[in-house]
C-alpha cells in the first residue's frame, strides 16, 4: 500500500470514528500520545481519553458533520478546511463553526493537530463540501465579485488576511475602494 494510500485511510477512519461513532478505531489513528492545540489551549491526550471526549461531544452536539471544502494530505502533515454542523439540543436548530485543521503524522497515526475556529454562526462560502474527508475536491466554486460585502464583522487580534483561503473579500464603501479583512459569514 502506498503512502499516500496508507493517510487516505487513517483519515477516512477518523472520520468514521466523528460521523459513526466508531470509537474502536480511535487507538489505530492515534499515536501514544496525541497532542491538540486548539481554542483550550494544548494538551496531550491518549487514545482511550480522546475516544471518551469524542463520544462526550457527540452527546453534547447531536449529529455533528464535518464538511469539508478543501484538504491536502502529503508526507507527514494533512490539513482541512471545513464547516462544523450539529443540532443544538436546547432548540434543535443547527449551529455551524467554520475552521480550517492542520494534522502532523508520525508512523502512520495522528501524533498532533492545531485547530482553528470561527464564531458560531460562521461558516464557509462553498455550495457543496467533498463526499467524503479524503475525496477528491470538488470544481473551485466561483468567487464573488470585487465590491461585494459579505460579513462586516472584523477578525480578532492576530489574525491577518492570509490566515484562511478564500475567506476574505473587498469592501467598497461608497465610491471609494478600500481592501481590508472581513470574515464571511452564512
Amino acid at each position: 500500500m502506498s503512502e499516500e494510500s496508507v493517510l487516505r485511510d487513517l483519515f477516512d477512519r477518523w472520520e468514521r470514528v466523528w460521523h459513526e461513532g466508531q470509537y474502536d478505531l480511535v487507538a489505530g489513528c492515534l499515536a501514544q500520545v496525541y497532542i491538540r492545540h486548539d481554542e483550550s489551549g494544548t494538551r496531550r491526550v491518549t487514545a482511550e481519553e480522546y475516544a471518551t471526549k469524542v463520544a462526550a461531544e457527540r452527546r453534547e452536539r447531536p449529529n455533528t458533520r464535518f464538511i469539508v471544502y478543501d484538504h491536502e494530505i502529503a508526507r507527514d502533515r494533512a490539513w482541512f478546511r471545513f464547516t462544523l454542523r450539529w443540532t443544538d439540543p436546547s432548540n434543535g436548530e443547527t449551529r455551524t463553526r467554520a475552521a480550517m485543521q492542520l494534522y502532523r503524522i508520525e508512523g502512520g497515526k495522528l501524533a498532533e493537530t492545531w485547530l482553528t475556529l470561527l464564531k458560531v454562526g460562521s461558516a464557509w462560502p462553498d455550495a457543496a463540501g467533498q463526499g467524503h474527508w479524503t475525496s477528491k475536491r470538488p470544481p473551485p466554486a466561483r468567487d464573488p465579485q470585487p465590491g461585494s460585502v459579505i460579513h462586516t464583522d472584523p477578525l480578532p487580534d492576530g489574525y491577518g488576511c492570509s490566515s484562511l483561503p478564500r475567506l476574505f473579500t473587498k469592501e467598497r464603501s461608497n465610491s471609494t475602494q478600500s481592501t481590508s479583512c472581513q470574515a464571511w459569514s452564512l
